[in-house]
């Protein structure tokens, strides 16, 4: 009788148990959660493994488990990027936001000597108005 060669998933469940004391092993909860979602996110390329047929299937599970971190850092690399662009964004605002205050301010300013100028003239006409010998 020929040899039977274990499909890839019970390959998985075996090296899964040998990695098992691992898990259990590691101080943190946080760590022991992450190290069994990792475990799970493989289960997704189970197919891809099993048309791979490597010898070692603890390799073949450990390539799945670096695309797996590999899509986990494209997809923060795109948020960090998104979140550049938003801030470059908001950056280019607030300077034209700046310039516009700035803007305003020298109007305001020029609206201020305007009045001021304006007030003085009516006063003297005022002034002239009810002493027109003190003009003289």
């Amino acid at each position: 009788m020929g040899h039977s060669t274990d499909t890839i998933t019970t390959q998985y469940e075996r090296e899964f148990k040998y990695f098992a004391e691992f898990m259990r092993g590691l101080l943190l909860k946080h760590d022991q959660l992450l190290f069994k979602d990792l475990w799970n996110r493989v289960e997704f390329h189970i197919p891809a493994m099993q048309t791979s047929a490597h010898p070692l299937p603890i390799a073949t599970i450990l390539m799945a488990m670096t695309l797996e971190q590999e899509k986990t850092i494209y997809d923060l690399q795109q948020r960090i990027a998104v979140k550049d662009r938003r801030e470059q964004e908001l950056n280019q605002k607030i300077q034209n936001v700046g310039k516009e205050l700035e803007r305003l301010q020298v109007s305001v300013e020029d609206l201020r000597t305007e009045i001021n100028e304006e007030l003085r003239i009516a006063r003297n006409e005022v002034v002239e108005l009810l002493h027109p010998d003190w003009g003289n």
